[in-house]
């Protein structure tokens, strides 16, 4: 059903591994041959980040590490079986016009300095049948930028605002009529609090951003998804 599905999670709340395990769900399990996926970032360190927990993930897993050849230099992991490849791509790398992605995750786009990458990957998706792309990201600033505008779509398919069923908005956000300060309005959007995600930080935290009134817009972007 889904060809884009955008998810905002705050942060440290296992966004990265989340994408990881999605892109290598996808992507030994597609059984067409020679198929393109991709993971994205604005840095070059952000995509290397992501591929390192895909690698991390195969490498734990010797029922996985036997499916696939790993190229770490190149940031490329070939299916073994199909021969499809998955690449690690970075924004200041330029536009992937020509490619024909399958699948693309595409991290952090609060960070997104502009639309060419997202856009070529968009774009070359026309050419393959079934694709998916996935844009999982922390809650950025207002503006004209590639999050605020995937968030403003997003919010609209997820109240009824406009009909796409083929989009998936899964937005973990704090209720912005809530208090910003209490552990039962941060649980509403941080799934991962009290098991990976400390509780005893974001008390610090919070207690820190009452004290510097600036602190506080940091605290609600980040951590609350606001």
């Amino acid at each position: 059903q889904y060809t884009n599905c955008g998810i905002w999670l705050p942060r440290a709340n296992g966004k990265t591994e989340l994408a990881a395990a999605l892109l290598l769900e996808r992507f030994l399990r597609d059984p067409r041959p020679r198929r393109q996926f991709f993971c994205a970032a604005s840095t070059r360190d952000q995509a290397r980040f992501l591929f390192n927990k895909v690698e991390a993930m195969v490498a734990d897993n010797p029922k996985l590490k036997k499916h696939v050849t790993i190229r770490t230099s190149n940031h490329l992991i070939v299916n073994n079986r199909t021969q499809s490849t998955f690449k690690a791509v970075p924004s200041e790398a330029g536009a992937m016009h020509g490619s024909e992605p399958t699948f693309v995750i595409y991290d952090e786009i609060h960070v997104a300095k502009d639309r060419e990458l997202y856009t070529s990957f968009v774009t070359g998706m026309g050419k393959v049948e079934s694709p998916l792309m996935v844009t999982i990201t922390t809650a950025g600033n207002f503006g004209e930028t590639l999050e605020w505008e995937q968030y403003q779509y997003a919010c609209q398919v997820r109240d009824g605002v406009i009909s796409d069923p083929s989009y998936l908005p899964v937005i973990f956000e704090a209720p912005k009529d809530e208090r910003w300060d209490l552990v039962r309005t941060w649980r509403k959007c941080n799934p991962a609090l009290g098991d990976f995600r400390s509780l005893d930080e974001m008390k610090r935290l919070a207690k820190r951003a009452k004290q510097i009134p600036r602190l506080e817009n940091d605290f609600r972007r980040l951590y609350l998804n606001q």
